[in-house]
């Protein structure tokens, strides 16, 4: 936890109707429900991933999860890496046999996954043409700006 400021964490602003006197982790400060939720970090395009990216990003999962504000039953959170390259290190992380491709850790609190733009725009590509298909639709530019129009 030394790796993450102190201040990464938001603070429990205490709505007024629970008093002024509302500090947290005090039962007057109210606990946030969540269920799914994202921190999505993305990398300056000269960088490529290496071990220490995925440590951090780790060290932030441990953090938040381990947070009593967000440490909830029904709760978990997706930690995604992004970068347009990854070093070899990195790749073993993202590709290992017991996880679907680009797990770099799954835990009941939370996943940690870490993909190349190529991947995420390569799987949007495919979705896409699936849709489509599916929906047996197809769409120029042109109709695309009239319908943004209307």
């Amino acid at each position: 936890m030394k790796d993450v400021s102190p201040g990464y964490l938001a603070r429990c602003e205490a709505p007024s109707h629970f008093g002024t006197d509302a500090k947290e982790g005090s039962d007057s400060c109210p606990r946030i429900s969540f269920e799914d939720l994202a921190f999505i970090e993305l990398k300056r395009p000269s960088h490529r991933l290496d071990d220490d990216d995925v440590r951090h990003i780790r060290s932030y999962a441990s953090a938040t999860t381990n947070n009593k504000r967000f440490d909830q039953e029904n709760s978990h959170w997706e930690f995604w890496l992004i970068d347009n390259e990854v070093k070899d290190t990195v790749d073993e992380v993202r590709h290992q046999t017991n996880l679907p491709p680009g797990i770099g850790q799954s835990s009941k609190k939370y996943t940690i996954t870490v993909r190349t733009w190529a991947e995420i725009i390569g799987d949007a590509h495919h979705r896409l043409k699936f849709v489509q298909q599916s929906l047996q639709y197809e769409c120029d530019r042109d109709q695309g700006l009239v319908s943004m129009r209307d």
